[in-house]
């Protein structure tokens, strides 16, 4: 019995806005007594894999993110490492919370890739 569903484009009806839903998933919680939807938030070209990446901003647990993928990247990529910060305050001066991040590929919860890149 599956337990992952994926959103394709040509299976959504309705208006074209509807479309922005296919990549997504529909998928049976770790628990099995909940549901989840899982999609990408952001998406970027990959014209030089010499170059950063740079995802547009987007809305994310409350927050406004920007992230970027440093290079090099090659797709098979063991690991990447990037940055990213959000419009979240912290205390003192006005500033925006940042940091970096390293991707590992494998196995691994969309929860802990999460926690991973807000840490």
């Amino acid at each position: 019995m599956p337990n992952e569903w994926y959103l394709n484009p040509d299976q959504i009806i309705g208006p074209d806005s509807g479309k922005e839903l296919s990549g997504g998933i529909v998928r049976l919680s770790e628990d099995g007594k909940s549901y989840e939807f899982l999609a990408v938030v952001a998406r970027t070209e990959a014209t030089n894999p010499d170059d950063t990446l740079h995802f547009p901003a987007f809305a994310y647990n409350g927050l406004v993110w920007h992230m970027s993928v440093a290079a090099p990247y090659q797709p098979g990529q063991e690991q990447i490492t990037g940055s990213w910060r959000n419009n979240k305050f912290r205390q003192g001066p006005p500033a925006e919370e940042e940091g970096t991040y390293t991707g590992q590929s494998g196995p691994g919860t969309p929860e802990e890739e999460g926690a991973a890149a807000s840490a």
